[in-house]
């Protein structure tokens, strides 16, 4: 479980929504909240409130609070996303190293092996920048800054 499913927000959610969830999580679970009285004078805690719970909701607040922290985070959630489902990515290449064939519109970069990676526009557009080359099972991760319509 991540950070954002912890607090129960999406990934884009504001700075102000992960504060709120923060808060009512933290109100919710904290151990001074969930004590209870057993016959004997000892202390329990309520069957579904550990302090775990709590512990995992601060450490994703200490995380996602600060705008640097959370480009951090969102970078290795990533990261580990990519691995998971493309396995390791060989190498990172920016898209201005890639040859841009202007007739087909794709871009290429010669592989090790002897192959070609080749990566389409749509493929940008649609945010996938890991390649697989067509000759071998390397990969290549495209580095490249997505614009948004203007």
């Amino acid at each position: 479980m991540d950070h954002y499913e912890t607090l129960g927000v999406s990934r884009d959610a504001s700075q102000e929504s992960i504060k709120h969830a923060y808060v009512q999580k933290a109100v919710k679970l904290h151990p001074d909240k969930n004590v209870g009285a057993l016959a004997d004078g000892d202390v329990a805690r309520g069957p579904s409130m550990s302090n775990d719970d709590f512990v995992k909701v601060q450490r994703a607040w200490e995380v996602l609070r600060e705008s640097d922290s959370r480009a951090r985070y969102d970078a290795e959630l990533r990261e580990r996303e990519t691995r998971e489902k493309f396995g390791v990515v060989n190498e990172d290449i920016d898209l201005d190293s890639l040859f841009f064939d202007e007739e087909s519109g794709n871009f290429t970069h010669p592989c090790r092996c002897g192959g070609i990676y080749t990566v389409t526009e749509e493929m940008l557009e649609r945010g996938e920048n890991v390649v697989q080359c067509a000759g071998c099972s390397l990969l290549i991760r495209v580095l490249f800054e997505r614009l948004e319509d203007a």
